[in-house]
């Protein structure tokens, strides 16, 4: 069987009911959706071309529109076409510690151990070419007793808030295909890149019964250094059911490997005032 007739086969449809309102008119109108998003590209030029004594109420009729579309694609966690899990109830001092980028070949080996030192769970929202790379790390991080996630296949992080269907598509089901090939398991959620996601996005996971995972405390270590100003950002954001978004292999000019560090602090710091680190079941997610 070819690994695309593997994947269509572990496609799991499911209904357009977990969408919110808006997802849900377009869920079983995906052409229609797809015409009038092609078609709001490319009107503002041809507007700007016609010398219309209206033209600028269409234009700001027009650019209104694009921002309609544009601005839930790239704001992170943003619900306006369906639900982005940010939070979970929980009744103790619990947070859930994600991971995102690995494995890799350096900073997992070590984040496993830290973990353990902690007694702490967390999950691995992984990259399918690392995957690929480093089967026996994810086999590993399931041997730990956490779990692993789809974050895509390349991690298009720059773009992908505007892919249409067909490369949505690839990016989730190759990711999802090479953790099937490297533990036997099928993931059950999702982390978009930098957390943008499009109403194609939402009807792709829909399909698929995926749950789409954000979080509600960052430090912004994908982009900076500073790991004491990092811990400090992530902290404010702390309270029971909080989700913290962490990441592994990033380097600092010295050669330091700053996300490791990073979690290093997080994990030490919240072990001593009590809290846990847990992997929430979804009947609980907020």
């Amino acid at each position: 069987m070819s690994i695309q007739k593997q994947i269509d086969a572990a496609i799991v449809h499911a209904p357009g009911s977990a969408l919110t309102g808006a997802g849900r008119y377009f869920f079983t109108r995906r052409r229609f959706a797809l015409v009038l998003i092609l078609t709001v590209g490319v009107t503002t030029p041809v507007l700007l071309a016609l010398n219309w004594n209206h033209k600028l109420f269409f234009i700001t009729l027009e650019l209104a529109t694009k921002l309609l579309i544009v601005y839930p694609a790239i704001r992170a966690n943003c619900r306006w076409f369906g639900p982005v899990v940010t939070r979970f109830r929980t009744r103790n001092k619990a947070v859930w510690l994600t991971i995102d980028d690995g494995p890799h070949p350096e900073d997992t080996p070590q984040l496993l151990k830290l973990l353990k030192k902690h007694n702490a769970r967390a999950t691995f929202f992984v990259i399918g070419q690392q995957v690929q790379k480093y089967p026996e790390l994810a086999r590993a991080i399931l041997r730990e007793g956490h779990t692993l996630a789809n974050h895509t296949q390349t991690h298009p992080v720059l773009l992908f808030w505007s892919f249409l269907e067909t490369r949505l598509t690839r990016e989730v089901d190759e990711c999802n295909q090479a953790l099937r090939e490297a533990t036997g398991e099928t993931p059950r959620w999702f982390r978009a890149p930098v957390g943008m996601a499009n109403l194609f996005l939402h009807f792709l996971l829909c399909d698929r019964n995926m749950k789409l995972i954000g979080w509600s405390a960052r430090g912004f270590d994908g982009l900076f250094h500073n790991t004491e100003a990092m811990a400090n950002r992530i902290h404010k954001s702390i309270q029971p059911g909080a989700i913290i978004l962490l990441h592994e292999g990033r380097r600092n000019r010295q050669g330091w490997p700053t996300n490791f560090i990073l979690s290093e602090t997080v994990l030490t710091r919240l072990t001593a005032e009590g809290y846990i680190f847990i992997v929430p079941d979804e009947e609980d997610f907020l």
